[in-house]
Order: structure tokens, then C-alpha cells, then sequence
């Protein structure tokens, strides 16, 4: 009979590695921001880009939160070279 009580007792899926690396690792900063386009013609042109991918941690953004994080990295470098 405890055997059957077992089956039928509700257990809690446990987490994968990869959920629990994205727990444990530090927030990303998005330093490195690749373009992303629907349309082959339109590669390599920054201004008709769909959206931005992080090369660090896959995370998508739109074309305006990505062209936002871009914006907001270039200037942590400037301040990061003019202290050096």
C-alpha cells in the first residue's frame, strides 16, 4: 500500500541545470549586442535591424531597448578608457 501512496503523492519538478546557473550567475550587462533582421537584404545595415541578441546571455531585446543597451555600453567604456 505505500507503495501506491507514493505514486500517487504530487512531487515538485526540480530544476534543471541551466535554471539554476541563471539563479546563481550574476545579472548580465549586455555588452555585447548582436543585430538581428527578418529580411536577408537588409543585413549588415544597422538601421533596419529587428531586434538585438545578447551574446553573453541569448537574451532578446526589441529594436529600440537594443539600440537603448547599446547606447548605455558605449558610454561605460568612454568613462572606463577616460579613467584609465
Amino acid at each position: 500500500m505505500s507503495f501506491l501512496k507514493n505514486l500517487r503523492r504530487h512531487r515538485e519538478p526540480k530544476a534543471t541545470e541551466t535554471e539554476i546557473r541563471q539563479e546563481q550567475a550574476p545579472e548580465c550587462a549586455h555588452r555585447i549586442l548582436l543585430a538581428q533582421w527578418d529580411d536577408p537584404q537588409a543585413m549588415g545595415d544597422e538601421s533596419r535591424a529587428n531586434s538585438y541578441r545578447c551574446d553573453a546571455c541569448g537574451e532578446i531585446f526589441s529594436r529600440d531597448e537594443g539600440e537603448s543597451l547599446r547606447r548605455v555600453a558605449a558610454e561605460r567604456t568612454k568613462e572606463t578608457i577616460g579613467k584609465s
